[in-house]
C-alpha cells in the first residue's frame, strides 16, 4: 500500500486534491490532510505489526482448535478406562 501511494499519478492527486474544493474548505482540509498524514507517519508502521500480529495469533488458535477437535473426533484425546 505504501509503495502505492509513492506513486508519481497517486502522489500528485493526494497532494493537490484540495484544488477541488471551494475556496472556503481549502485551508481546513489541507490541515486534516496533514493531521492525518504525521499520524500515519508516527504510527502507521506499528499499528501494522500490531494488527499482522493480532491476525497470525487469530489463525494459530483457530488451526489449534481444529487440530484439537479433529484429534476428538478421532478418539485420541479420550482417556481409556
Amino acid at each position: 500500500m505504501m509503495w502505492l501511494m509513492r506513486r508519481r499519478r497517486l502522489k500528485h492527486l493526494r497532494l493537490n486534491f484540495t484544488k477541488a474544493l471551494p475556496p472556503s474548505m481549502r485551508d481546513r482540509a489541507w490541515q486534516s490532510f496533514r493531521r492525518q498524514e504525521r499520524f500515519g507517519r508516527r504510527y502507521g508502521l506499528l499499528l501494522s505489526r500490531l494488527l499482522t500480529w493480532l491476525v497470525l495469533g487469530i489463525l494459530t488458535f483457530q488451526v489449534i482448535g481444529a487440530l484439537i477437535l479433529t484429534l476428538q473426533a478421532q478418539g485420541r484425546l479420550s482417556v481409556p478406562e
